[in-house]
């Protein structure tokens, strides 16, 4: 092994090490002892990618906290001339790949990966085989991310691939290692922009031996993927879309190329000076459920290199994997009680014995718990019969403490003997309980990304309750209808209506929209401020998403200031339409508005819609007019929605 792998081992050794060790720094640091896991969340079509995919090797992405990722990849190509004029060359290239993110901000994978390639020829006197295969490469590999502010996210990846040729036993001499950063910009839910690069150590031609004839030794090179020092580089384009109906799922471009920095084979030097290659890839990656996924993509070759670099690009390559992501077991908390009989000796005394039957049912209650109250050491618990019995008590009065787990508390008066035993039979009554319901969730925003924010509960029960910085909250609730309202740092409030049932969950996934950095809705003396108009559909009442993300900034500040008890919401249309069509629409569109307020969280009792038609058109002296509307005249004036305060 050459000095320079031995520090490239080095620095994979110590980049995997310092991930390691920060993730357990930070467990330790944010982790209480104890914690229950929470529920797997809903899978992200991008965070479920499985390692060596496109789309992951695209993005800053990582895989759901504690979620193991298992995933059946392959790619294939068919081409004639590839490699020599009249061959034809078909390759199928499979992998297995296990990844596992012990924290929201590191992945750890390992993949064994093989190939096969036919090479049928017309030429006599060729040394290589029609068919090659190469099973057997592993790879190592970690990759960490870090959001570094709104949108933007810095992701490193390094990895180790261990060739193992033709045999199952790996050449440590013959390893490729690669490392480099990637960084993602997300714009908010519209779009996300990647763009990455590394660089790769490659002495994967040790791991074969190639014949001196130029032209099976290209064949050979190309069939067991042998390389060499390049540098690697790309950029894609990607969005994520969840439809009300159907699976989720990611369509994305990427662009990527490479550039060898090593001498060219000597052997085939002579057959040209390229030493640059490049392809374009469309893929669509679709989340069939939550625990299975589906990756598609085609690679278009742009450019190859020479033959003494490297091994050429297909013309196209097809590429297919299928992940498959088992839910977690969800932790449970078990309450239980131990109780040890504890002899001590004590001067001879009385004694009492007895038996505990529950009051409804008359059966024998075992391991309920019996003192003698100001006896410290006078306690036992029942046996399986119900039955209990305290030795050496003082003579005289006593007071015996009975207590079980889900009965009332029960304290009987009783007599100590001096000699014999006194019996005393004890009926105890369950505890009265309610039958609550569980609710559990995740607070995401409107990616599907976690958030961590404040949840609280109003209505048979107050409550308040925190989503961690993987999103997920779980607690208990009487029966009944409640409003939470949730918040979370940088995004917009709302309040979701939820309806409780006696002895069942309630899952559900609450979503929030990033705040924007200039507000579009502001507060003002007689009403709301807006400032990006809210558009329909042309003439009809249907919300355009500009308008519905609007609405979302005018639905956060109503919430937050309830003191504005009552709200007209009045919608308005130039003189395009007669009076009763514009009336008809406005009434329609004013509508529409409060509708969406009041799913926002807005209280249906505060909005009053009212359809103004063109009532209020800006025209030449239109009497009545504020200076706000002479400045805002026209057209784009009167196709307006306008937010009143109601005195």
């Amino acid at each position: 092994m050459t000095l320079v792998d031995a520090r490239v081992r080095r620095v994979l050794g110590c980049t995997f090490a310092v991930l390691l060790a920060l993730h357990g720094a930070r467990a330790a640091a944010t982790e209480p002892a104890g914690e229950v896991e929470p529920a797997p969340s809903p899978l992200d079509p991008a965070r479920a990618a499985a390692p060596l995919s496109p789309l992951y090797d695209a993005t800053t992405d990582v895989g759901h906290r504690r979620r193991l990722r298992l995933s059946f990849q392959g790619d294939y190509a068919k081409a004639s001339g590839l490699l020599v004029p009249g061959d034809s060359d078909k390759r199928l290239r499979a992998a297995v790949v296990a990844a596992y993110a012990p924290a929201d901000w590191l992945d750890l994978f390992a993949s064994v990966l093989g190939s096969s390639n036919r090479n049928v020829r017309t030429q006599p006197g060729r040394t290589d085989p029609e068919l090659i295969r190469a099973q057997g490469d592993f790879v190592l590999g970690a990759k960490g991310r870090w959001a570094a502010s709104n949108g933007l996210s810095l992701a490193f990846v390094a990895a180790d691939r261990l060739r193992g040729g033709h045999s199952l036993l790996f050449d440590f001499d013959a390893s490729t290692y690669w490392l480099g950063p990637i960084v993602t910009y997300d714009l908010q839910g519209l779009l996300r922009f990647s763009a990455g690069a590394d660089y790769v150590i490659d002495h994967s031609a040790k791991a074969v031996t190639l014949p001196a004839d130029p032209q099976s030794r290209y064949v050979l090179s190309y069939a067991n993927g042998v390389g060499y020092d390049r540098f690697r580089y790309g950029a894609a384009v990607d969005r994520v879309f969840r439809p009300a109906r159907g699976p989720a799922f990611v369509p994305y471009v990427r662009f990527h190329g490479e550039h060898v920095t090593a001498s060219a084979d000597p052997v085939l030097a002579s057959t040209g000076k390229q030493r640059n290659q490049s392809g374009l890839q469309l893929g669509l990656r679709s989340q069939l459920t939550n625990e299975l996924a589906l990756e598609l993509a085609g690679d278009i070759r742009l450019g190859t290199m020479s033959p003494g670099y490297g091994a050429p690009s297909p013309p196209f390559t097809t590429f297919l994997a299928f992940t498959y992501s088992p839910g977690a077991t969800q932790a449970q908390v078990v309450e239980s009680t131990r109780v040890v009989r504890v002899e001590i000796p004590t001067s001879p005394g009385g004694t009492v014995s007895g038996r505990i039957e529950v009051l409804s049912t008359h059966l024998p209650l075992p391991g309920a718990v019996v003192s003698v109250v100001g006896k410290a050491h006078a306690r036992v618990a029942t046996d399986a019969d119900g039955t209990f019995l305290l030795r050496d008590l003082p003579t005289g009065p006593a007071e015996l403490a009975v207590e079980a787990l889900g009965f009332e508390p029960l304290h009987v008066p009783t007599e100590v003997p001096a000699t014999g035993d006194r019996f005393v039979p004890i009926a105890i009554a369950a505890r009265p309980t309610t039958s609550s319901g569980q609710v559990r969730g995740h607070v995401l925003d409107d990616v599907r990304r976690p958030v961590a924010g404040a949840i609280a509960f109003s209505g048979a029960n107050e409550v308040n309750v925190r989503a961690g910085a993987d999103g997920a909250f779980a607690l208990s609730l009487p029966p009944g209808h409640y409003s939470a309202r949730v918040t979370g740092e940088g995004h917009l409030s709302r309040i979701v209506p939820l309806d409780v049932s006696a002895n069942e969950s309630t899952i559900v996934e609450l979503a929030l929209r990033r705040r924007p950095a200039v507000p579009n809705v502001v507060l003002a003396a007689h009403g709301l401020d807006v400032k990006s108009a809210i558009a329909f559909d042309g003439a009809t009442p249907e919300l355009t998403m500009s308008a519905t993300l609007t609405l979302d900034e005018v639905a956060d500040l109503l919430i937050a200031h309830p003191e504005k008890r009552r709200i007209k919401i009045e919608a308005h249309w130039d003189t395009s339409l007669a009076k009763d069509a514009a009336l008809s629409l406005t009434a329609a569109q004013a509508n529409a508005v409060r509708d969406y307020l009041v799913g926002a969280g807005v209280d249906g009792g505060r909005l009053e819609a009212a359809g103004m038609g063109t009532a209020k058109a800006a025209g030449g002296g239109a009497p009545g007019r504020s200076m706000m509307q002479i400045l805002r005249s026209g057209r784009a004036f009167n196709k307006r929605v306008d937010f009143v305060f109601v005195e």
